[in-house]
């Protein structure tokens, strides 16, 4: 399996920094994460960031991660706050990321039904190509 090789070009657009992506020898444009969402992959399974970062150079659509690995202490305060459901996550053992879309006219996070459809179309097809099986919960990925 390749992985993605970034190589930045001095390309700035709406929501991010584009870039080229070589992937299987093809040349593709795509997004680059922020600083703030490359820091939520730190700790995060590898193969899910390998699907993120492929999920990211294939999208049509610029995302963000707002969360990652969790540890018991957050995961008790986000049920208590009703953001999350269960104690059982698999944010807790780095297997979940929560990503939102950004509006391409805007930049900005954007929670719409369309724009998440979009986003997990790009993590479905890439789980796909990374042979990773993806399961999609909304504004939640999960492997």
């Amino acid at each position: 399996m390749s992985a993605v090789l970034n190589i930045a070009e001095d390309m700035h657009g709406v929501n991010g920094w584009f870039c080229y992506h070589i992937w299987h020898g093809a040349v593709i444009m795509g997004f680059l994460f922020s600083p703030r969402s490359e820091a939520f992959l730190q700790d995060i399974d590898p193969d899910l960031c390998r699907v993120a970062r492929r999920a990211l150079a294939i999208s049509r659509l610029d995302f963000a991660i707002i969360s990652g690995k969790r540890d018991m202490a957050e995961q008790r305060r986000l049920v208590r706050s009703g953001a999350s459901q269960t104690l059982h996550s698999r944010h807790l053992t780095g297997h979940a990321i929560d990503v939102v879309p950004l509006d391409p006219k805007t930049g900005k996070g954007r929670f719409s039904r369309a724009l998440a459809l979009e986003v997990a179309a790009a993590f479905y097809a890439a789980g796909q190509d990374c042979d990773v099986p993806i399961t999609w919960g909304g504004n939640v990925v999960i492997i």
